[in-house]
């Protein structure tokens, strides 16, 4: 398992499931992520999600507005997931689901700026 997403009525999709442009785009809450530094991490509570390879790796990113105009102008194939905002306690609720997910390896540390 390489990534899974979390959305606000209770679903996933993962990279198991089908590829990044076929995940449903919206009410998207926590994406988990594999990570060899750190066993997995997590992005959430970003307006959009964007599959790009900055840092190094393809991978789902967090990114604000300004974000995901920076990733739309530059060339190349682009995916956009949309995030929404919810209940304080509905999305703890899935941040706490989505990290307690065992497909995934141990959390070994948190990355710089990851939702913890």
């Amino acid at each position: 398992m390489n990534w899974r997403i979390y959305y606000a009525d209770g679903s996933t999709y993962s990279d198991q499931d089908g590829a990044p442009e076929d995940a449903p785009a919206r009410d998207v809450q926590v994406v988990v992520i594999s990570d060899r530094n750190h066993g997995w991490m997590t992005q959430a509570l970003t307006d959009y999600y964007v599959w790009d390879d900055r840092g190094g790796g393809l991978r789902w990113w967090g990114v604000d507005l300004f974000g995901l105009y920076d990733y739309l102008i530059e060339p190349g194939y682009k995916c956009v997931l949309f995030g929404r905002t919810i209940a304080k306690q509905d999305f703890n609720e899935i941040f706490e689901r989505a990290c307690a997910d065992k497909d995934f390896p141990k959390k070994t540390s948190y990355a710089n700026g990851e939702y913890k």
